[in-house]
């Protein structure tokens, strides 16, 4: 055991559906003790940046949960036997009627590491073309907007999801490199 590391004695269910599950950890911390710390474990999540022409395809929303209307990219949760490079071409054409020609990886990371398991995959589509109309149910609008203009939204707050939010910043490093 290295120095700083957490040693796990075991693990129960307290709650379990087909979004989550809250577990509790039985767990010694380095300099605290031992106690029982929560664990959230959701289902792996698949995100892309549609992009054309240095625009990407943005999607307004309401979150209930922190009552916020923001821009997002499209994504959701990696179904049963997908794998998220579907599951992201999946939901661009779902949620905004576009369908990618290509789908890249960009970056997978945990978006809250210190108690949860939730992998986020967020990809980049290349060479969309509109198949449909945007899905009412998932966003208000869908609408095309321009590299320089993500800075302004990004300060302004108008992203709120941390998935987004990194799924653009990479596309503006791979933009300015």
């Amino acid at each position: 055991m290295r120095d700083g590391e957490w040693r796990v004695f075991g693990e129960r269910s307290v709650y379990d559906s087909r979004w989550m599950t809250v577990n509790l950890v039985d767990v010694h911390e380095p300099g605290v003790g031992r106690y029982e710390h929560h664990a959230l474990r959701l289902r792996p999540v698949s995100v892309i940046a549609l992009v054309k022409d240095e625009h990407v395809l943005l999607a307004w929303r309401h979150r209930f949960i922190p009552d916020v209307w923001a821009w997002e990219l499209p994504g959701g949760i990696i179904d049963d036997g997908e794998t998220p490079h579907q599951a992201a071409a999946r939901e661009a054409e779902e949620e905004t009627g576009w369908r990618p020609e290509t789908v890249e990886h960009l970056i997978t990371f945990e978006p809250m590491a210190g108690s949860a398991v939730t992998p986020h995959h967020v990809f980049i589509g290349r060479n969309p073309t509109q198949v449909s109309e945007a899905n009412m149910a998932e966003c208000v609008k869908a609408e095309w907007v321009p590299f320089a203009a993500i800075p302004q939204l990004l300060s302004d707050g108008q992203v709120s999801d941390s998935t987004a939010i990194i799924g653009l910043q990479q596309i503006l490093l791979m933009h300015r490199a």
